[in-house]
């Protein structure tokens, strides 16, 4: 495989909707609960390896896995499915670009019959070959609005500075989708932006679509790295260059020694 694939794994509750139904007409609070404590659990296991779980729907996630074998994720899955009292069934695939390697990770899972399916528990599909530890890349941008705490977070209610993330979210979503990346919101003002194969220029228009519709300007830090925690931190470090440099340059990006740009 050639050096620029990224690895994405598909977590799936299996028989979830059936499973919540049986528990009641009290069980919203529960399932919150239990939701998030598989959601940090999960992370947990797989940043343990350098992956990084996005919940998504908390019912169906997204990893960015790359580095990690079959082997690994049969023990997080078996791992997970003894601490909780639902099981998991896994989905892995790889691709050039993002959206490429979640269709992958999505069709291998659901060709082994739907998530509601009673007699479909503790899948683990894989889509081909999986990249190696040297032949894979994960590129990350970690995007935040600038100036949100005093023109949003301290300036407009609560709720409203809530949807106002939520349109930055959708605009980012549909733009960098459209460039076979995918949009995570990160909490607070933070998106992450799993992005193989999109280039400077790339970033600069989409940022620009969001300051041209919402009149609101972001800056976003680009990591390049073998795994999703390197990537994460190269762009951690990217984003506060960025600050340090007091408005000069929007966009950054860092590689990891080893990675070729």
């Amino acid at each position: 495989m050639t050096k620029s694939h990224i690895q994405i794994t598909l977590i799936q509750i299996d028989n979830y909707g059936p499973w919540t139904r049986r528990l009641g007409p009290d069980r919203e609070p529960d399932l919150q609960i239990l939701q998030s404590k598989l959601y940090a659990e999960i992370q947990r296991l797989f940043s343990l390896k350098r992956g990084f779980v996005f919940y998504g729907r908390f019912d169906n996630m997204l990893a960015v896995t790359n580095g990690i074998d079959v082997n690994v994720h049969r023990k997080i899955q078996e791992r997970i499915c003894e601490r909780f009292p639902i099981t998991i069934s896994l989905g892995i695939g790889a691709g050039v670009y993002p959206t490429e390697a979640q269709e992958k990770a999505s069709r291998v899972l659901q060709d082994q019959g739907g998530s509601q399916l009673e007699e479909r528990r503790k899948v683990l599909a894989v889509d081909g070959q999986l990249p190696s530890t040297l032949d894979g890349l994960v590129q990350i941008a970690h995007i935040d609005v600038n100036d949100s705490t005093s023109k949003i977070t301290d300036t407009i209610p609560a709720y409203n500075a809530f949807t106002t993330m939520l349109k930055v979210h959708d605009i980012l979503a549909k733009e960098f989708l459209s460039r076979n990346a995918l949009v995570f919101f990160a909490g607070g003002d933070n998106f992450l932006v799993v992005s193989n194969g999109l280039k400077e220029a790339e970033y600069d228009q989409v940022l620009k679509c969001v300051s041209g519709q919402l009149h609101l300007s972001l800056k976003a830090g680009i990591g390049r790295g073998r795994s999703a925690v390197e990537a994460l931190s190269l762009a951690s470090r990217a984003l506060d260059k960025i600050r340090s440099s007091k408005g000069n340059e929007s966009i950054h990006i860092l590689s990891a020694p080893l990675v070729d740009n």
